[in-house]
């Protein structure tokens, strides 16, 4: 714009010098926008004003003289004239060039009389009006003339300049379309830099057949924003109806424009295109003026480039909001996840899944309807959003439906659904499922249908978590009921068979510590030490007392080795790990904890045996004193027979991770390691890097080197 103003400025000084006249250019409101040129003694106190300022002159000027095309002459003060000539673009007009003063032949005496009665300082108005020449009327017409070319002349350049500018948007539209911040508004702006539009918006599809205003930028047309219309309805609603550009000039007086009129908007011109996603009308891109009644077609061009733009932005958008919706639910069900790790309390669970579930979905209400245990026909309900009433309602009919005994033998309910409520609320249903049974149901209830498919996998995932909670807790209730009631049995155990309470108590420590050196799991700990304290009870008497199978399951398998004779093997497939450790423990303590009698066993898994073995081995104290002599290999160049226990006593190295050496050597894999000695991986991982460092090695090829250097792999 300065370049433009510069030549402006440099044209008016070339014409004013030309016509000895003061020229000076004025935007559309009258105000300057050049500096005034060639300013005479009597122009200056025009242009400074005694009553009223020459800005106010010249806007009433332009109020009365707006419509003109051709150079015109205007009165300023009585007997002084200017020339007005307006610099237009199409139909529309973008300035206004004021040349003067010229005073008419035979008229310098009434004007001077004029003044001498209407002015404070007459002298001064007549000593300026006496530095003026009359203007003939043939010089009147030269200089009208002259203003006429200056104007075409501006008129030509602002069209340039336009073209220019018209080129530069279209290539900032173009640079906006790489750049997937840009917003909607961000486009609309480069599109009021046509001068031809005075306003500019977008519609936006909010629900099935309604559009609303979201973006609204130009002269007046922010009260449109917000507005809403059918398709259909309307010009805008012809379009999103159609699907088709709509183009409409002369429309003040249309019925049509009632949608911009009662906000008090009134086009002479509109346009309208559809910006598309997915082959469906999800906007408008519209706009107009005021006064224009023909659009241009550079216009239509490059608001077709701009609906493209949008149905790109818009799309960009979608993505990236789904995006970030995914990206908070995946957080949130994690942070979920590690809440419900640590919940213990059923009725903070069912809280947590009704507060995520509405604030991720948004809904209108959310509830969790879970069967009670052992409760045929009662439900424990939590809610927000539902008053009592719907409650006892919904509650009723969810149960009817898909709780009763006589709903789960018609069908087997296992996915989300959507039902409709009383009251007409949309309400997705996701099953809770605990122990692969479904004991209750997460209602959300949904703006429309539509949210279905969006937020299906989400509950579907929400309600996994809760399920996994539900039963876990369900699962400690009962295992703590189980130990009270273990406690119970075995403290009355100490009443009438002191003896056999004390060799439980031995028992438990023994069958406690050999199950954590096997890294066994720690509910199944737990069921093995309540077994090793119960299993001097008759059997038939636990069966009616206790109701924890896994608990009888040991109890029973370990009735059953104790009874099977030393020389009748036993499948190792017929029986678990509890029972086995149980009865070894109950062997080793009952032969006087002497570990030979062990080796007794015949039936038993080998690998455990040894695990057992070795781990009473770990358990007993040395204390000795070891001399330590030379002794070199034989003449047949063998080993000595004692180089293997050297060496376990030179290694400082517990029993369990002589055994890891041993089978090191052997060239077995850590896996292989922790299946052959019943133990888990990670076990073995610490056994080797505890082996690592007593040895001053740093992995198993300098062990193995170090103990065949030793000699002690040729005793093995």
């Amino acid at each position: 714009m300065g370049t433009s103003l510069d030549l402006m400025q440099d044209l008016q000084d070339a014409y004013a010098s030309l016509c000895n006249l003061t020229i000076f250019t004025t935007d559309s409101n009258g105000e300057l926008i050049t500096r005034p040129s060639n300013i005479t003694p009597l122009s200056k106190l025009l242009l400074e004003g005694d009553d009223l300022s020459f800005s106010v002159r010249i806007r009433n000027a332009l109020a009365n003289f707006s419509q003109i095309t051709k150079p015109i002459l205007y009165e300023m003060r009585p007997g002084l004239k200017f020339i007005l000539a307006s610099v237009r673009t199409g139909d529309k007009t973008q300035y206004y060039i004021g040349a003067g003063v010229i005073i008419e032949e035979h008229s310098r005496e009434l004007i001077k009389d004029y003044f001498n009665t209407s002015t404070k300082d007459p002298v001064q108005w007549k000593e300026a009006l006496d530095t003026l020449g009359e203007t003939s009327a043939l010089s009147k017409e030269v200089l009208l003339e002259h203003i006429d070319k200056m104007a075409l002349i501006l008129s030509l350049h602002l069209k340039a300049a336009e073209r220019k500018q018209k080129l530069g948007i279209i290539n900032d539209v173009s640079t906006l379309i790489t750049q997937p911040n840009s917003t909607i508004p961000h486009v609309l702006e480069k599109f009021l830099l046509f001068k031809e539009i005075d306003f500019v918006g977008f519609a936006e599809n909010v629900d099935n057949e309604l559009f609303r205003v979201s973006h609204m930028l130009g002269e007046n047309a922010l009260a449109l924003a917000g507005a809403s219309f059918s398709t259909g309805e309307g010009f805008l609603g012809h379009v999103a109806a159609t699907g088709q550009l709509g183009f409409w000039g002369n429309i003040a007086r249309d019925p049509r424009t009632l949608f911009f009129t009662q906000k008090d908007i009134y086009p002479n011109l509109l346009f309208c295109w559809p910006v598309r996603r997915e082959a469906k009308v999800s906007g408008l891109l519209f706009g107009g003026s005021y006064t224009s009644s023909v659009i241009q077609p550079d216009v239509l061009s490059f608001g077709q480039t701009i609906a493209r733009l949008l149905e790109v932005q818009l799309t960009n958008r979608s993505l990236q909001e789904d995006r970030n919706n995914h990206i908070l639910r995946l957080s949130a069900l994690m942070e979920i996840c590690q809440v419900m790790t640590v919940v213990d309390d059923l009725k903070r669970i069912l809280l947590i899944l009704v507060d995520m579930s509405l604030n991720l979905v948004q809904g209108s209400f959310s509830c969790v309807v879970l069967k009670q245990r052992d409760k045929e026909s009662k439900v424990q309900i939590v809610s927000r959003g539902l008053d009592s009433e719907q409650i006892d309602h919904y509650t009723q009919d969810l149960f009817r439906r898909h709780l009763s005994s006589k709903s789960a033998e018609k069908n087997h309910f296992s996915e989300n659904g959507v039902h409709e409520t009383d009251w007409g609320t949309a309400v997705i249903e996701s099953p809770l499922k605990v122990n692969n049974e479904i004991q209750g149901f997460l209602c959300v209830g949904l703006r429309s249908q539509k949210e279905m498919d969006e937020f299906q996998a989400l509950l579907s995932s929400l309600t996994t978590i809760g399920g996994m909670a539900i039963q876990r807790v369900q699962e400690a209730a009962g295992l703590n009921q189980i130990n009270q009631l273990v406690i119970t049995l075995h403290r009355a155990m100490k009443q009438w068979n002191r003896e056999d309470y004390e060799l439980t108590l031995r028992a438990k420590e023994l069958v406690v510590s050999f199950s954590r050196y096997l890294g066994l799991p720690a509910t199944e700990i737990t069921h093995i030490a309540n077994a090793s304290l119960l299993f001097r009870y008759e059997l038939d008497f636990l069966n009616e007392t206790l109701p924890s199978q896994e608990l009888m399951n040991i109890l029973q398998e370990f009735s059953n080795f104790a009874e099977e004779s030393d020389n009748k093997p036993m499948g190792n497939a017929s029986c678990g790990i509890g029972s086995q450790i149980l009865y070894l423990v109950w062997r080793y303590l009952s032969h006087g904890e002497q570990p030979e009698f062990l080796d007794q066993i015949t039936y038993m898994n080998r690998q455990l045996l040894e695990n057992f073995k070795a781990f009473l081995l770990s358990r007993e104290v040395v204390d000795r004193e070891v001399s330590i002599r030379d002794q070199g290999p034989t003449a047949d160049g063998e080993s000595d027979p004692l180089l293997m226990q050297r060496m376990k006593e030179s290694m400082p190295l517990t029993s369990r991770e002589q055994e890891v050496l041993h089978l090191v050597v052997q060239g077995l894999s850590n896996r292989e390691i922790a299946e052959k000695l019943y133990i888990s991986e990670h076990t073995v991982k610490n056994h080797m890097s505890n082996m690592f460092q007593k040895l001053g090695v740093s992995d198993r090829t300098q062990v193995i080197a170090m103990v065949y250097q030793s000699g002690y792999g040729k005793t093995q």
